[in-house]
């Protein structure tokens, strides 16, 4: 899975790399930054805190604005801890993946994850959690919550992802820059007529606000009408890498939902901190937007002194 966050990550940086979960709307929520705050409320310069599964920073800005000093951030993606090291020099960074990490026996006074510990399998990275947490520590997360908003919305974007691959489009786009290059208008005219049903169903996914969808239909038709300032090598390349992008999205859109967690996978996750050692609190369904829109689980326990 890390490929196609490094896929994601790649040239993320600065103002762009504070959407880690681009596309599904929660990254800059300000009532998600309520809770951070809340959790952060009351802390010191000396705390020594980790942010597991950290994308570029965007908890850890805010534990820093909270005047925590003592800030590092582990994820599975190099790419995502190089975006963190140009957001954060100040943040010590880790690439490494859960349920291990190499870090030591109560490191850290406070542990915190925010939509990232759940994709290494819950339980499991939650042991390794309990691990982590110093006597008198405390872990504090937001996770996919099984069913919620940002589960369907992942699942609505799956689809489309889906769709614009089984159409074939970028075959059949290679097939008539082939025949337009070879200058064969017998083969190019039933390319066209092939490259008919694709179009439609990238111009209706278009339509419908997909993003790569938008990008993959003005970039072709920027090509078709500057074809002479092209290699059929050239257009190849750039039609493929968007396949890749496609297929890469799909991947961080299905692995999204499978880490989202049911109430029976919430409860696995209490076990195991509490067999490390911590009281974990009854979980809470988080929903800043309403009741009808819940967007996480409140994840949260403390280490027996």
């Amino acid at each position: 899975m890390s490929s196609e966050w490094d896929n994601y990550w790649s040239g993320r940086g600065g103002a762009q790399a504070s959407a880690a979960l681009d596309g599904v709307g929660v990254e800059t929520h300000a009532g998600i930054a309520a809770f951070w705050d809340s959790v952060f409320d009351g802390l010191t310069r000396e705390t020594q805190l980790v942010d597991l599964a950290c994308g570029a920073g965007t908890v850890l800005r805010r534990a820093s604005a909270a005047g925590i000093g003592d800030l590092t951030g582990a994820d599975i993606s190099s790419g995502a801890i190089n975006a963190l090291a140009t957001n954060m020099p100040d943040v010590t960074g880790v690439v490494c993946a859960l349920p291990e990490t190499p870090f030591a026996d109560g490191q850290f006074d406070v542990v915190v994850s925010q939509y990232g510990f759940e994709y290494a399998g819950a339980a499991q990275a939650a042991t390794e959690i309990a691990r982590l947490v110093k006597p008198g520590g405390k872990f504090a997360a937001l996770s996919h919550v099984k069913d919620g908003a940002i589960d369907k919305e992942c699942a609505g974007k799956a689809a489309k992802a889906q769709i614009l691959l089984d159409s074939g489009f970028i075959g059949a786009a290679k097939n008539v820059f082939a025949s337009a290059f070879a200058k064969d208008q017998k083969a190019y005219d039933a390319t066209i007529k092939q490259l008919a049903g694709p179009q439609k169903t990238l111009t209706e996914l278009a339509a419908s606000g997909m993003g790569l969808a938008m990008h993959i239909q003005t970039g072709t038709a920027q090509l078709f009408s500057r074809l002479a300032n092209y290699t059929f090598g050239d257009i190849a390349d750039w039609l493929d890498g968007n396949e890749a992008e496609v297929r890469a999205y799909l991947s961080r859109m299905d692995a999204m939902r499978g880490a989202a967690l049911s109430t029976d996978d919430v409860a696995g996750v209490n076990a195991a901190l509490e067999q490390g050692g911590m009281v974990a609190s009854a979980p809470e369904i988080f929903a800043p937007d309403g009741a009808d829109k819940p967007i996480a689980w409140i994840i949260r326990g403390k280490k027996l002194r």
